[in-house]
């Protein structure tokens, strides 16, 4: 996530980081999506 101190309650993506998912080859967003899901798991099991 972005490398500057955020003092949010939810991540925060850069520019350069959203561009980076946008331009995820098809062939990759199942695996990124499944990776997201996780994350989100993980983050609300944890709040």
């Amino acid at each position: 996530m972005n490398s500057k101190e955020q003092n949010n309650e939810y991540p925060v993506l850069s520019r350069e980081e959203a561009i980076k998912i946008l331009n995820t080859p098809d062939e990759q967003l199942d695996e990124l999506i499944a990776k997201a899901e996780k994350l989100a798991e993980n983050t609300r099991a944890t709040m």
